[in-house]
């Protein structure tokens, strides 16, 4: 009946809710406890599958395609920092004239340009080390640009979980994410520029 089966969702719920913020939390603090994010991650597998939450039928209906395509992303970044491609990429980057605005917007712009093709986790983790290598006076800022910056990709199913979750759904096509997408990758960059030129100014 409906009611078992609310009475049957809530304590999941909760139990969700509460491996969530118990994940989270400790991959938030490992610096204090130490312990290796992989094995944090262990927690809601063996909380879910104990409690029940996910069965093998759950298991069987998982959408594959999507986790096959974001582990690709998360492959083609490696291979990107493994290759050398990145430092060639770097090497190229005409930063040596540059204000550290336009430093900044160059790499903003860069982040985006790749997180739409190889995922925006993998593009932060290539891109992060780079620009702080670049950008030797203000190694803070330019992390935050670039991690803003990749998360303001989306013009492709890849570029980002969210877009890849939706294009699960079966409702949407890649086509129906380029035109915001293309939009939101033109502007975020500018806008990330403007508030951290904001934040600097006033803290």
């Amino acid at each position: 009946s409906p009611a078992s089966t609310v009475r049957r969702a809530f304590p999941q719920s909760i139990t969700v809710t509460t491996t969530l913020f118990i994940t989270v939390g400790l991959w938030l603090t490992s610096e204090w406890h130490r312990a290796p994010t992989a094995a944090i991650s262990f927690i809601p597998i063996v909380m879910f599958t104990t409690t029940g939450i996910l069965t093998t039928q759950r298991i069987r209906g998982l959408p594959y395609d999507v986790l096959f395509m974001l582990a690709g992303g998360l492959a083609l970044g490696q291979a990107v920092s493994s290759t050398g491609l990145s430092l060639w990429i770097a090497d190229l980057l005409p930063t040596g004239e540059l204000t550290p605005a336009l430093i900044a917007l160059l790499f903003a712009y860069l982040t985006v340009l790749l997180s739409n093709f190889m995922s925006n986790t993998a593009a932060a983790t290539v891109l992060i080390p780079i620009s702080i290598t670049v950008a030797e006076g203000f190694p803070g800022v330019i992390a935050v640009t670039v991690a803003l910056a990749a998360s303001s990709a989306m013009l492709l199913p890849v570029a980002t979980p969210p877009n890849a979750m939706a294009f699960a759904t079966g409702h949407l096509e890649t086509r129906d994410f380029i035109r915001t997408g293309a939009i939101i990758g033109l502007v975020a960059p500018l806008l990330v520029i403007a508030w951290l030129g904001i934040v600097l100014i006033f803290v």
